[in-house]
């Protein structure tokens, strides 16, 4: 399927129009809601096993929809290979300029998509950007796992990853059975939004629930305090914080998303 993080098209009239193509274009640039359109509606899996596009639950008509009609109406020569790289199992290396993995193979980039699954990745801290470095599934490397320093300094890093996520996790098993002493406040409840989504807050019979705004269900809080204004949710291991009217989310891959409190 197409990449979306990087796909090249041919700059012409015909290129620059083939998503017209598809039949559900309009309700795709007219939908709030994310299609996948630029790569093939979500059916990621079907195709790495084997699945024809065609013959896939697809929501809507994709670019690989696309693509893949005009190649067998004999319209255009599409080129797909693996040249593209993505995920956190390691052994990408930069030197000078040639980047690989493995050692077996050139590739033209690595997507840091995945490492946002890795809430506690080492990002160096480098005056100056070695010619020769390496990323693995924790963190970057001066040094080859090969040699004994950048061996060392990975099972460092390994340990500290370890200690960080099983720590996590013994505060809220611990702080789920402690009876909490602070509550949401009620000024604090309410709906809260953030471009096309919204975040519900309320309070029934002495249980807080949630409701995002996309899925449609309450689904009942179990919030683990530990500073003022701020507690994390324990299933789902979000961390809210109530600041001036507004709530800040941020969730356990390391991203954050600001909603607003509308009166």
């Amino acid at each position: 399927y197409p990449s979306g993080f990087f796909t090249l098209y041919r700059n012409n009239d015909y290129i620059n129009q083939i998503f017209k193509k598809s039949k559900d274009y309009e309700k795709v640039l007219s939908s709030s809601k994310h299609f996948c359109f630029d790569e093939c509606n979500f059916q990621h899996t079907a195709i790495f096993n084997g699945v024809d596009i065609f013959n896939t639950q697809s929501e809507i008509e994709s670019m690989m929809h696309v693509i893949k009609r005009a190649e067998r109406n004999g319209e255009i020569k599409p080129y797909f290979d693996f040249c593209v790289f993505e995920g956190i199992s390691g052994g990408i290396k930069w030197n000078n300029g040639i980047l690989s993995y493995n050692n077996e193979y050139e590739i033209l980039l690595y997507h840091f998509f995945s490492l946002k699954a890795n809430a506690h990745f080492n990002f160096p801290k480098w005056k100056s950007v070695p010619n020769v470095f390496y990323i693995e599934k924790n963190g970057f490397f001066r040094k080859s796992k090969k040699n004994i320093v950048g061996l060392i300094e990975r099972i460092l890093v390994d340990l500290r990853f370890g200690f960080k996520k099983k720590g996590s996790h013994i505060f809220l098993e611990i702080n789920k059975w402690i009876p909490q002493k602070t509550k949401i406040r009620n000024y604090d409840l309410g709906k809260y939004y953030r471009e096309n989504k919204f975040i519900n807050l309320f309070k029934e019979n002495d249980k807080y629930y949630l409701d995002y705004g996309l899925h449609g269900s309450n689904k009942q809080l179990k919030p683990v305090f530990y500073k003022k204004n701020r507690f994390i949710e324990y299933h789902s291991k979000i961390l809210f914080e109530f600041k001036k009217g507004k709530i800040m989310l941020r969730m356990p891959d390391g991203q954050e998303e600001v909603y607003v409190r509308r009166n």
